[in-house]
């Protein structure tokens, strides 16, 4: 399982101010009076860069002195600290600093540990068998998209589906920019271009006697693919057909849903073999393929009398 986060943590107000002046991210609680800010993309590139933007540290990825001088000014009357971390497969690292009244009291560290030291500084108590990381249930984030996912509020996607059924005449990358706009975050923007279409074809024609594959792989380049996941292990596809779902099942015509499908290959394949008059019963669909590289979710543990698969 892996670990990949960048992200703000200190008192909730202190957060909310830094959100407050530079939008484009939430802050979520976490235990003990902690809360923290993930620094997606928007947020980053809003900060007001300084003269320097080469890195404090190179072995962290996005510690720049602009970060800095932010904790320095957000820590005035509590301790605000930015953490990352970078595992998988249980190998990797993590980092930390920690501001209070304005001063670096703490880092810029990386190595095992630094976080906990970090939390430690700021008063977190650890648990009994646990230490400070998953006392204040860090561990229940394990990528800033899930940050972003658990954001991905019904009005962020009743405007991503409009704008798709809007912009059916468009070329693929502006759609992708407006969906991108929308959310506030590229990389959710882009996915959102690749799953939303998707759900609402498999909806639509959940009826039609086709049988779907519930997998799904990504171009690695060099004309690889990369190993197949299912579904469902990527975070924002639950979010996508629970609304999907919804809005067709309650009776939305298909001049509406359809320039949602439209977008998607799958869509394409069932609508090409009924200008073919080929019947849909029975027809069984390949995995999907995204020629967009993007990081995959970790692929399911066989189980102990699969090992020859």
């Amino acid at each position: 399982m892996g670990h990949f986060i960048q992200a703000f943590i200190g008192a909730r107000h202190s957060l909310e101010k830094i959100k407050q002046d530079y939008g484009a991210s939430e802050v979520f609680d976490l235990k003990q009076g902690l809360s923290i800010l993930p620094l997606i993309d928007p947020l980053y590139d809003s900060i007001p860069d300084e003269e320097d933007t080469n890195l404090i540290d190179e072995r962290f990825q996005f510690l720049t002195p602009k970060i800095v001088k932010l904790l320095a000014e957000h820590s005035s009357n509590t301790s605000t600290g930015y953490i990352e971390t970078d595992y998988f497969g249980g190998q990797g690292s993590q980092g930390a600093i920690l501001a209070r009244a304005g001063k670096i009291i703490y880092g810029p560290k990386i190595g095992d540990g630094s976080i906990n030291e970090a939390l430690k500084l700021m008063g977190i108590q650890k648990a009994s068998s646990l230490d400070e990381f998953d006392t204040v249930e860090l561990g229940r984030f394990r990528s800033n998209e899930d940050f972003v996912v658990k954001t991905l509020d019904t009005l962020k996607l009743t405007k991503a589906v409009q704008i798709l059924r809007d912009c059916s005449d468009v070329p693929y990358k502006e759609a992708v920019e407006h969906l991108v706009q929308a959310v506030g975050d590229k990389e959710m923007g882009e996915k959102l271009m690749e799953f939303l279409p998707l759900a609402y074809a498999r909806i639509g024609f959940s009826n039609s006697g086709v049988k779907f594959d519930d997998r799904f792989c990504r171009s690695v380049g060099n004309g690889k693919f990369s190993h197949f996941c299912p579904l469902e292990a990527e975070p924002i596809w639950n979010e996508v057909v629970a609304f999907a779902k919804k809005e067709i099942e309650q009776g939305m015509p298909i001049e509406i849903w359809q320039p949602v499908a439209e977008w998607s290959a799958l869509f394409d394949a069932i609508n090409k073999a009924c200008l073919n008059k080929t019947s849909l019963q029975g027809a069984v669909m390949s995995p999907t393929f995204f020629l967009r590289s993007a990081s995959m979710p970790l692929p399911p543990l066989r189980k102990w009398w699969q090992f020859w698969k």
